[in-house]
Formats: C-alpha cells, sequence, structure tokens
C-alpha cells in the first residue's frame, strides 16, 4: 500500500441503503469521481457508486449496507492513494505534486518553498513559508509562467502589492 492522503471527512449518511456524504478539503474535486478505494480509519473500503451531491460527493461503500452504518462513518476522515495524485502528461496536476517546490516570483526573486495549500473558495491558494512566515499566493494561470517540474520551480510574475496582503 502506498501513502496515503486525507482529502475530506463524512458530512453525513445518505438515505437507507448505506451511503455517505463526502466533504473535500479542495474546492476542485471534480477527480474524486475515479476513486475506486477509500480509507476510513485505516480500513480500506472499495467504492460501489459515487455521483456529484451538492458540494461533495454521494459515495456508497462496499459492506455498507444501511443508515446505522454509514450514521456511524459521520467525521470519519476520508484518505485516499497518494499514488491517485500522479498526473500524466497534458493534463491538469494535483496540488501535491507541487509540494515542497521553490517559488520564484520575477519582481521579488525566491519567495520560499510551498508547504502546503488552502482555497478561498474562488481559487487554490499556495502556502509559503517565505521570510520566516507563512503566505498564500493564489494559484491561478494569470500569475503562473512556469512550472519546471525538474528543478521543482514555479517561476510566477505577482502583482505588485500582493505579498503585502498577507502582512
Amino acid at each position: 500500500m502506498s501513502e496515503l492522503r486525507l482529502v475530506g471527512k463524512v458530512k453525513s449518511a445518505q438515505g437507507l441503503k448505506g451511503e455517505i456524504f463526502i466533504i473535500f478539503f479542495s474546492k476542485d474535486y471534480s477527480w474524486a469521481q475515479d476513486i475506486e478505494k477509500i480509507y476510513l480509519e485505516n480500513k480500506a473500503y472499495n467504492v460501489v457508486k459515487i455521483a456529484l451531491h451538492k458540494d461533495g460527493l454521494k459515495v456508497l461503500l462496499e459492506g455498507l449496507s444501511n443508515r446505522n452504518q454509514s450514521e456511524a462513518l459521520i467525521g470519519k476522515e476520508v484518505f485516499i492513494d497518494n499514488d491517485f495524485f500522479d498526473s500524466e502528461d497534458g493534463e491538469s496536476i494535483f496540488l501535491s505534486e507541487i509540494e515542497n517546490f521553490l517559488v520564484v516570483d520575477e519582481s521579488v526573486g525566491n519567495l520560499g518553498r510551498i508547504i502546503g495549500f488552502s482555497s478561498n473558495t474562488i481559487q487554490d491558494l499556495l502556502i509559503i513559508k517565505y521570510n520566516e512566515r507563512e503566505i498564500e499566493v493564489p494559484f491561478v494561470n494569470e500569475f503562473v509562467k512556469e512550472i519546471d517540474y525538474h528543478k521543482e520551480i514555479i517561476y510566477m510574475n505577482l502583482p505588485e502589492g500582493l505579498l503585502e496582503i498577507n502582512d
């Protein structure tokens, strides 16, 4: 088994047949429809049925057949295999693929390494360790000039004043 990545949590039970409703920490979870297995408290479950639902996914897991079983999972963290997040050439990247990359701005120079991710409901944000503090930078096409996967560097052109907003 590969490493696991925390992606969301079970928000509620759905219906009478054991389905659960999962919310994700990322605002873009369109990738999640391809999940075949999830882990809840170190137990693996095969996905029987999955569908977009409100702001998450409605999922039926193998071994769950009634509402009581699914209610017992409310609040549990949802993990998936880290290997799931390896994109192919030409596909959109997963944020986890650029974790620890160095971010270089055209004007400022080295900003620091990506230590995590966040979202402001509109876009994904890079959390960067910059001058002994953490800053959030929007990860949008307009700011990204190049991603060098071999050198693990993201070259950006950030708008003037963006770094000061983090103060």
